[in-house]
């Protein structure tokens, strides 16, 4: 680590704050070597906007070296429940539910080694109440996680439960596609023998700020209309997050960096659709959603199987990201990638004791649950059995 210049973190709050160093957000988000598209200033924008209870709760905290600006954090209110009780955190912004994965901006591995201490000492000073700070989910190898080595062991708990999926798209789609599992290749060959029986079957992408403003809400009903739509768990059904993926679309529209849709049509009858974003040389896969009644021909591991076609053909693309490690994702020949996150007290003894308590539930805890649940479930069935 090299030797600490005169670093300096001021503070902006509230939705005045974060556009008052949007032009040193935005000069720092390009210089990202693999940026991520949940902090582009736009995406960030919407969700202060959207997502939060109170957007102007918020706290920017921006790494100067005397300079120029070197690494901006972005704050949100947030409760911890997993004791059993609330305990409030702040916690770099997150799009919780939607993308297991949150950072700082910062091009500057260096910097990034620094930052966290920096962080916690000053959080120290202005806690405004709160016990924890919660940092992640990031790479388990990322250099942010450096800093903790400076850091009292007995301030930290880890959890590091969060995975996702990146699939490399270099490669020809032939070889992605013979890299799957010889199940997962069999039900894709099935689905586009019955695909074949439908009227009228296209793909469409969709981009610009125009295109998107009528395919967004098409998008939305899709995804609402299931399942998800019935058990009150649909994009529609939580708060902001309708007007989150509206307002991004409509804002997120550089050369690199900009929003799309994917669709599935039979018969003009949209069938399936993603929600992606691209930044740089990443297309990340928000959300892919399709219509159950035609279920019969995976409509949705079809379209997947589509756009991940379409980026291995384009060399501006080098990866695609799945944002999840969700089930279905299985069959695709992907990279898991292990986060973690990380609890730092922020708030003395209490702070210290709250931490301390995480670290058993998220340790010695969570590994005595997962060594009894096939045990329990061992010994019901045996016990069904007997009666």
């Amino acid at each position: 680590m090299m030797a600490a210049p005169d670093w300096t973190l001021t503070e902006h709050h509230g939705r005045a704050g974060l556009r008052s160093v949007e032009a040193d957000w935005r000069r720092l988000y390009a210089q990202m070597p693999r940026r991520t598209c949940l902090i582009a200033f736009e995406a960030v924008t919407e969700h202060v906007e959207h997502c939060l209870e109170d957007p102007d709760a918020v706290r920017c905290l921006v790494l100067s070296d005397g300079q120029d600006s070197r690494a901006i954090c972005l704050l949100e209110p947030r409760e911890e429940r997993r004791l059993g009780f609330r305990i409030k955190t702040w916690g770099v912004l997150w799009l919780s539910g939607q993308a297991v994965y949150s950072d700082i901006v910062c091009p500057d591995d260096e910097v990034r080694r620094w930052f966290v201490p920096l962080l916690a000492e000053h959080l120290r000073r202005h806690p405004e109440g709160r016990r924890l700070l919660a940092l992640g989910p990031l790479e388990l190898d990322a250099p942010l996680w450096e800093g903790l080595r400076r850091l009292d062991p007995l301030d930290l708990s880890l959890d590091r439960n969060e995975r996702m999926k990146v699939l490399d798209s270099r490669k020809p789609y032939a070889l992605v596609e013979a890299g799957c599992t010889k199940r997962y290749r069999r039900a894709l060959r099935n689905a586009r023998n019955r695909l074949k029986e439908l009227p009228d079957v296209r793909f469409r992408e969709v981009r610009g700020i125009q295109a998107l403003a009528g395919e967004v809400p098409a998008f939305l009903d899709l995804e609402a209309s299931g399942w998800k739509g019935e058990g009150q768990s649909s994009i529609r059904h939580r708060r902001g997050l309708a007007d989150y993926y509206q307002g991004v679309a409509g804002s997120m529209a550089g050369e690199q960096d900009y929003c799309e849709i994917y669709a599935m049509d039979s018969g003009g009858h949209c069938i399936a659709s993603t929600f992606a974003f691209r930044t740089g040389s990443v297309r990340s896969l928000m959300k892919i959603t399709y219509d159950e009644a035609y279920a019969r021909v995976s409509p949705g591991h079809q379209l997947l199987a589509h756009v991940i076609e379409r980026c291995c053909a384009d060399p501006s693309i080098d990866r695609v990201n799945f944002v999840s490690d969700a089930p279905w994702l299985t069959g695709w020949p992907s990279e898991v990638v292990d986060l973690q996150m990380v609890y730092l007290n922020i708030g003395g003894s209490i702070g210290r004791l709250f931490a301390a308590l995480l670290r058993f539930r998220l340790g010695p805890l969570r590994r005595l649950a997962r060594w009894l649940q096939p045990r329990l479930r061992r010994l019901s069935l045996r016990t069904e059995k007997e009666t």
